[in-house]
């Protein structure tokens, strides 16, 4: 029986799939076990395959030219394909999917959790500083392509689309990358009786918004802070040294403009740890309404009392304390920035 069954049709089917079939099914257990990817898995069981249906189908005839040049060319063809699908993969298609599975487990409105998520996304951080802006731009266009980490980052740090990530601050109206001229920073979110920081308050409908920063810094007083004289303790010496492009501790401005009671005597929301600001000498003999587009804002001359806008100038005591705005530095803070 076992001799009638080695004659038969079927033994002889089993016999040539397994031929064809083993070299292959030993490649993807191979590449399994070396956790190859499973793209070149695939091409190096398909070139297998395509090998040993040559070498089984064409071996009466392999003196003949045709069918070693056949075999020749099934060989190049499986060894191509593995080299040019074995090149290394877009970095940012990985990233993108461990990120998304990340950010998958975090609980509703889990900001923190978000937070992490960012924290861990590893960037190349090879090549020119052209190459790493871009590597630091493409990780954060998958952050803001997804709804809940946008607004997780516009919630805990103000940041919206226009935000550019570069270090210099893109005006309001504007939608050209060019117009970003101004450098941005991230400052901790003080209250306004911080020895480093001076607040105006002025009704709207007070403002000139032609007269420059500098005039209107000197011509009107900041505000009283639990007991700070108007000008007593204003270090107006220490603020101008901030001024300088240069600067390791560069001075900074904020401007906003809402109902005055409304004012949580902070730099920015009370919930908030840091907030934007901009580089006080670039804008310092800027008119207040230009240097109220580079601080996020389109001045409006209200006629309503209650409406005010509010200057802060922070003159910080260290460099830890004014981080340029760029999604570098963002990636690498933003565990420690978000509550």
């Amino acid at each position: 029986m076992l001799a009638e069954f080695k004659e038969s049709s079927f033994f002889h089917f089993l016999d040539v799939l397994g031929k064809l079939v083993a070299p292959s099914g030993v490649a993807v257990l191979f590449c399994k076990l070396f956790k190859v990817p499973d793209r070149i898995n695939y091409v190096v069981s398909f070139g297998l395959f395509a090998v040993s249906a040559v070498i089984l189908f064409g071996r009466k005839y392999l003196k003949n030219a045709w069918s070693s040049l056949s075999l020749a060319l099934a060989i190049a063809l499986a060894v191509s394909l593995v080299l040019s699908w074995s090149r290394p993969s877009d970095a940012f298609s990985a990233l993108s999917k461990d990120f998304l599975r990340d950010i998958e487990d975090c609980p509703a409105h889990d900001d923190r959790c978000l937070a992490l998520a960012m924290s861990h996304i590893r960037r190349p951080s090879f090549g020119s500083p052209l190459i790493r802006l871009s590597n630091d731009l493409r990780a954060a266009a998958i952050c803001m392509q997804n709804k809940r980490t946008a607004e997780m980052l516009n919630r805990q740090l103000g940041i919206k689309s226009s935000f550019l990530g570069s270090g210099l601050t893109e005006p309001t109206g504007e939608d050209s990358y060019s117009a970003a001229k101004i450098p941005e920073y991230f400052v901790p979110n003080y209250d306004d009786s911080k020895d480093c920081v001076w607040t105006w308050q002025i009704p709207v409908f007070r403002i000139n918004p032609e007269q420059t920063l500098k005039d209107f810094v000197k011509s009107n007083q900041p505000l009283a802070v639990q007991g700070r004289k108007k000008f007593g303790n204003f270090d107006f010496q220490r603020i101008e040294r901030g001024l300088s492009l240069i600067s390791s501790t560069p001075s900074v401005v904020r401007l906003a403009q809402f109902p005055a009671g409304q004012y949580s005597r902070h730099l920015g929301r009370p919930d908030a740890k840091w907030v934007f600001t901009i580089h006080l000498g670039a804008v310092w003999e800027m008119k207040i309404k230009d240097v109220a587009k580079y601080s996020g804002y389109q001045l409006t001359v209200s006629p309503r009392e209650q409406d005010a806008l509010f200057i802060w100038i922070v003159a910080p005591f260290s460099a830890d304390e004014v981080v340029p705005a760029t999604w570098a530095n963002i990636f690498s803070h933003i565990d420690g920035w978000v509550q």
